[in-house]
């Protein structure tokens, strides 16, 4: 008993740490930081026009709502100097357009580090170089999420910023945010002309002066970009700008050394979020004016793009830069050095300035990411043995060599030209070094954990099944693989070619993972052995029993295969739960001697509750599309159901159902109460403030009052799960928990009326336990994505959590959002719970079987995880992996917690393989 229970430990260990190592193999491959620090800074040789610049973000600003035509009256300050004074174009960021990244690449030049993924909204946890940090001072205002990413590590940056909880969505103005830093502004250029030491910091060279404001984003989240308040916070910032130009240029007595910059850090959608890649996300205005930049002149037609006409700005010359670009313009512009991690390049078209001088810039632009990819490059030939290089190396020396030469000889605009061609190659190396050895690295981990799959599969069949035949005789070759010979020239292989190819430390254990898992397989050769005999014997066979076997495990398979395509379309569950409803009717035809009228009723509900079910994976993501209408409907449906259900129960079970559903009904009321007071503007009121947070501790403790081993406690748990699913609800997924509920209890129904059918004396896991596992992995997954996207919480709208906070922190906001997705789940677990105590079922080797299924799901995984692309996709690949990955780990406390929750009639078994 002891050695079962040390051999026991020991597997669970040995899978915790494959898992976890596979697991961080993943953010060691893809989610390499692009931020290297021992680059060498290139000597500037340009000289700068402007003393300095005033760099002024309207978060969440659209393009076409700073640009078009019919929004002119909203932005008629910005609007003139367009037509007079300044250079416009858009502004093209790269997903993800998240505040953050913007910024970062609005003021570093550098793209987001993929690297800091996993901390959410924290700020940039990586030390980067910024304009700010080589400026002689700069001064910030706005949102201390955005103004705090700057001033780290730097005495040079000082900031200025109103408090988190001023963020609201539910009641106050969030144009109040922009006049806050509007007035603080004017107010500190007011004290300037009374603080002696201030204002000869003021007069310095090198300045930057960096005003966020945040009001036109949060409206655009609450209100949407098309609404009345969107529109005026526009107007007022455009009022807001002409102010503090005009002060800036009277404090400097108009001395023409002044830059001013207007852009955004990433655009919205129509129904007021961000984070992706349409157009109206990634394009943002782009407007400067002031010293070195040129002016637009008025010529008819020059631009014919469809946008710009209508935007009414044909005749004036629209100049389009990428969102980094801006980085590189501000460091030129002031005469600082450009951000060692800078990729930006400098939109010389815009600047007012002689054509050496241009071609002067740009070639200390290019020679400063050269030396980003020469530490790349340095960085990985220093930790390998055998090193392949960038193959445009030679052509990166050559573009540079022609730059420098066409510059000394006046050939200004080839320069320019040679310049750019250099950048692009440049940038091509650093993108290789960055990704290099993935491939290598991604081939080990993967064979690795293959052969974990590999080794469950045979503890499976050899420990929980009487399938493998009797065997004997061990094969030479098994002995020779087990032998300790084999094992010093398998070591000696290993680390030849760790030598070789391993560029850091860390890689070793990726090396030695498949090491390992393949001598331990090794060390189970005889199991593996007749594993090969079983497969010869049904091959060699093929009656159709051995083909009925073959066919079932492909189907199942398939079915995985299904649930992995449903994470990215999520109509695929439609078509497994289309399959599910015929199921009944192909295992078990309804006969006349097996109680045929009550069988008959129980296929046909079985059926509709399949045929509804699949009803919700075809719809859209709710995504912020509001329907309350069908919250209350689904409530009443609840309502009513628990008001019948306690009609009928007279002890104390009827009594909980009776207080239940009357929460519910308070929970109903709550919400629309809620609603309706927040789209009055008058904010959240406290009252349902508190009693939203009360039914979520309490309503779960009041549901198991009732008696343990009755079906009426599956009654009294979906209807306390589904009140606190009302106060979260915003559209048809309450509809879809009740659809789920129904579902479940059918399964239930259907499985123990099979029960004749199945041989109670099997001791073994059958074919019948892996159709088990499978409807419960597609009732689990079922429940993550009937009505959303659960790998990602940037999928869910702010309306989700309002009845519990409308001030903006992400951590209450997300925990409340995150206890949303995982209440359909806790409800499958529950239910499956039920039926595993009617049923025969041998639960570690039924967990073993589910380990297998989602480790196949996540090695599919695996090899769908992106570095590029929006925050939202790159958050989505991670997650799927981690979903599956992690699945069997977090739903064994949720079983064990649901068994001592879950309701139904106690069967008493004598397996030892029994949990």
């Amino acid at each position: 008993m002891v050695s079962y229970f040390f051999k026991q430990l020991n597997f669970l260990t040995l899978g915790a740490i494959v898992h976890l190592l596979y697991l961080s193999s993943v953010f060691y491959i893809y989610f390499k930081s692009p931020i290297i620090n021992n680059v060498k800074r290139a000597t500037v040789q340009s000289t700068s026009p402007a003393k300095r610049v005033i760099l002024i973000v309207a978060d969440g600003l659209q393009a076409e709502k700073a640009f078009d035509l019919k929004y002119k009256s909203k932005t008629p300050f910005l609007r003139s100097i367009i037509e007079h004074n300044g250079s416009w174009g858009v502004s093209h960021t790269r997903v993800p357009t998240e505040s953050r990244v913007g910024h970062v690449s609005l003021i570093a030049g550098t793209y987001e580090d993929v690297s800091a993924i996993t901390n959410g909204w924290q700020l940039n946890p990586v030390d980067f170089d910024s304009v700010f940090n080589q400026s002689t001072k700069t001064w910030s205002w706005g949102s201390h999420d955005i103004v705090g990413l700057f001033d780290k590590n730097t005495e040079n940056v000082e900031t200025f910023y109103y408090e988190r909880d001023q963020i609201d969505f539910g009641g106050k103005d969030p144009s109040q945010l922009d006049q806050w830093v509007f007035s603080k502004v004017e107010e500190f250029f007011r004290n300037a002309k009374e603080n002696p030491v201030l204002f000869k910091q003021l007069h310095k060279e090198k300045l930057v002066f960096f005003v966020h404001l945040l009001g036109i984003d949060t409206n655009g989240h609450a209100k949407k970009p098309d609404s009345i308040e969107y529109l005026q916070n526009v107007a007022l910032v455009d009022e807001g700008i002409k102010n503090i130009t005009e002060m800036i240029n009277d404090f400097y007595g108009n001395d023409q050394k002044s830059t001013f910059i207007v852009t955004s850090d990433h655009g919205m959608t129509p129904w007021g979020a961000h984070g992706a890649g349409s157009k109206s996300e990634t394009e943002t205005p782009f407007i400067a004016w002031g010293t070195g930049i040129l002016k637009c002149e008025y010529q008819e037609n020059v631009n014919k793009d469809p946008q710009t006409v209508e935007w009414g700005l044909q005749n004036y010359k629209r100049h389009d830069l990428m969102q980094v670009d801006i980085a590189s313009l501000m460091s030129y512009l002031i005469g600082v050095n450009f951000p060692i991690n800078s990729v930006g390049v400098i939109p010389d078209e815009i600047l007012d300035i002689s054509m050496h001088q241009k071609a002067l810039a740009m070639l200390d632009n290019v020679k400063q990411i050269v030396e980003q990819y020469h530490a790349h490059e340095k960085k990985i030939l220093e930790s390998v043995l055998y090193f392949t290089k960038f193959y445009n190396d030679q052509e990166l020396t050559y573009k540079l060599m022609e730059a420098s030469s066409l510059l000394s000889t006046g050939e200004y605009v080839s320069s320019i030209e040679k310049s750019k061609q250099a950048v692009a190659v440049a940038l091509k190396g650093i993108q290789y070094y960055h990704k290099y050895n993935r491939v290598l690295l991604s081939f080990l981990v993967n064979c690795g954990f293959l052969l974990w799959i590999s080794y469950v599969v045979a503890k499976i069949l050899y420990e929980y099944t009487n399938v493998l035949p009797r065997s004997y005789y061990t094969p030479t070759v098994v002995l020779f693989f087990q032998s300790r010979l084999f094992t010093v020239f398998y070591m000696l292989v290993t680390f030849c070619i760790s030598f070789l190819f391993i560029t850091k430390s860390g890689e070793y254990f990726y090396l030695l993972f498949p090491a390992i898992m393949l001598k331990l397989c090794l060390n189970q050769g005889k199991i593996f052995y007749r594993i090969v005999l079983l497969c010869n014997k049904l091959w060699s066979q093929s009656s159709l029993n051995t083909i009925s076997t073959i066919l079932q495990i492909l189907s199942i398979l398939l079915g995985v295969e299904i649930i992995v395509i449903a994470f990215f379309y999520r109509s695929a569950l439609s078509y497994v739960s289309l399959f599910l409803s015929l199921m009944p009717w192909l295992k078990f035809p309804v006969r006349k001697n097996f109680k045929s009228y009550m069988t008959l009723g129980i296929y046909t509900s079985w059926t509709l509750a399949c045929l509804i079910i699949a009803i919700f994976p075809s719809f859209p993501v709710i995504d912020r599309k509001e329907n309350y209408l069908l919250v209350i409907i689904a409530a009443f449906i609840a309502a009513t159901a628990g008001l019948s259900f306690s009609s009928i129960i007279k002890n104390r079970n009827g009594w909980v159902i009776s207080t239940v559903t009357a929460i519910l009904i308070l929970c109903t009321v709550v919400k629309m109460h809620t609603i309706i007071n927040i789209q009055q503007g008058n904010g959240l009121p406290l009252l349902n403030q508190v009693f939203s947070w009360l039914v979520l501790i309490i309503i779960p403790v009041i549901s198991i009052l009732t008696e343990k081993h009755s079906p009426t406690r599956l009654v009294s748990v979906s209807l306390s799960l589904f009140s606190i699913y009302i106060l979260t609800s915003i559209s048809y997924e309450a509809l879809f928990f009740l659809a789920l509920v129904f579902q479940l209890s059918l399964w239930i129904f259907v499985e123990f009326s099979w029960l004749s059918e199945i041989k109670r004396e099997d001791q073994f896991l059958t074919l019948e336990h892996l159709r088990i596992t499978f409807m419960f992995l597609y009732f689990i997954f079922l429940s993550f994505f009937g009505t959303g996207n659960i790998a990602s919480i940037n999928s869910y709208d702010i309306a989700t959590a309002l009845c519990f906070k409308t001030v903006f922190n992400p951590w209450i906001l997300g925990l409340v959002v995150i206890i949303k997705c995982l209440i359909p789940t806790v409800i499958v677990v529950v239910f499956c719970c039920s039926l595993f105590k009617v049923i025969v079922l041998p639960m570690r080797g039924l967990f073993l079987c589910i380990l297998v299924l989602t480790d196949l799901m996540a090695l599919n995984f695996f090899f769908f995880v992106r570095d590029e692309g929006s925050w939202l996709d790159i958050g989505q690949s991670l997650s799927h992996f981690v979903i599956t990955l992690v699945i069997i780990i977090a739903l064994l406390p949720i079983y064990e917690g649901c068994k001592l929750i879950s309701g139904s009639v106690h069967f008493q078994f004598e397996k030892s393989h029994f949990l």
